[in-house]
């Protein structure tokens, strides 16, 4: 169907998500990650913590009958009671809050945007409201809400049960023991609850996931619209291509008046090449076939541009250069027979130094050249 969103997010999609916010992450796995810490950290400080209670209640009720019940001195005390209070739990209540952090940094990664906090006046909307609160989604929170509720209460109460029958002892205990043996329940009640977020955590980090994967899917005109915002739109892009060949070949055109000859098919090819000293062998100033050959031959004719025709040698010349490069070595014989033959002709264009002894029209030279001339000298001695 057209507009089905069926394609996976490009990189491009992800990252315009993650710099609005839009990431994947569970609050679950937060939360489980956090009573996981929570729990291990109870059962290793809570030595350190009865001793530091059971020590703060014999001051208090040491020093009891000596406190000044004033305000001032209400006050002063319960100052003190908090502060005494706040150094058992400090270590406790910090270290929750950096593993709860950490917990968010691993699932997201380092992230800072303000997208999120921007004011949406779409959201005002009584209508688009009402369909976020009946929406997938919406549901899929309430039914978690409610298997976690009852998971972790049946857990709970399971578990409180089991310790029930301890209580009564605890009157025959010391404050130290009794301690002791409030904490073992917890910790079982604790520990069972972790548990039981730890699943509820796994699933819901897979439907996190999977619904992150679907909120980013593309359809192909997304792809395609993404795809001419990156790289520019494929038909300027077709244009500009198209408007460097034409200065390509207005360039090309241009230096044809400067070659000594065209070596034409005589209407497929045309092939024009020049040969000047310093140069260790002929050197391809134009090229092309049909109707840039048929340009090529014109600009010759109006510059009185030798043409020769040679349909070997142009057909071969066309395959193996480009526009300024050399003469490859294989063809360096049949283009000497060539230009030998332009310059007997037309003397003015010969280089200094060749000899102006009449010659004949070069026939045409089947292909391959036997490469019988070296680079660089044997052309020399060809034309000379």
């Amino acid at each position: 169907m057209a507009g089905e969103r069926s394609e996976a997010a490009t990189p491009r999609r992800r990252q315009e998500a993650r710099d609005r916010g839009q990431v994947l992450k569970s609050v679950e796995v937060n939360t489980a990650v956090v009573l996981l810490a929570g729990a291990w950290m109870l059962q290793s400080m809570a030595p350190a913590i009865g001793t530091m209670l059971l020590d703060l209640l014999r001051y208090t009720f040491t020093n009891l009958v000596q406190t000044d019940f004033t305000v001032q001195g209400v006050h002063t005390r319960a100052l003190g009671l908090s502060l005494v209070v706040m150094k058992v739990l400090a270590p406790f209540t910090l270290g929750l809050a950096a593993i709860a952090a950490l917990s968010c940094l691993a699932q997201v990664g380092p992230l800072l945007t303000w997208k999120p906090l921007q004011p949406q006046f779409s959201r005002l909307n009584p209508l688009s409201g009402f369909q976020r609160l009946f929406s997938l989604n919406a549901l899929v929170d309430l039914f978690k809400s409610v298997l976690k509720i009852t998971l972790v209460g049946s857990v709970a109460w399971v578990a409180f049960q089991g310790q029930v029958t301890t209580l009564p002892a605890l009157s025959d205990m010391t404050p130290l023991e009794a301690i002791r043996a409030v904490g073992d329940a917890v910790y079982q009640i604790v520990w069972r609850v972790v548990m039981v977020f730890g699943g509820l955590a796994l699933v819901d980090y897979f439907y996190q996931r999977y619904s992150y994967e679907k909120s980013l899917k593309m359809s192909k005109e997304d792809i395609k619209e993404e795809f001419k915002q990156s790289e520019g739109d494929p038909q300027i892009r077709a244009r500009l291509r198209q408007r460097a060949r034409a200065l390509s070949r207005q360039r090309m055109m241009k230096q044809v008046p400067q070659a000594d000859v065209v070596v034409t098919n005589p209407t497929h090819f045309a092939i024009a090449l020049k040969y000047g000293p310093g140069m260790d062998a002929p050197m391809v100033l134009a090229k092309g076939e049909r109707l840039l050959a048929q340009q090529i031959k014109k600009v010759a004719r109006e510059h009185h541009v030798p043409m020769v025709e040679n349909r070997p040698l142009a057909q071969a010349l066309f395959k193996a250069c480009e526009v300024g490069q050399a003469v490859p070595q294989d063809l360096y014989k049949a283009v000497a027979e060539v230009l030998a033959w332009v310059y007997r002709m037309y003397p003015g264009r010969a280089p200094t130094g060749f000899s102006a002894a009449p010659a004949a029209r070069p026939a045409p030279v089947a292909e391959p050249w036997d490469g019988s001339i070296a680079y660089g000298t044997g052309l020399s001695g060809a034309l000379g």
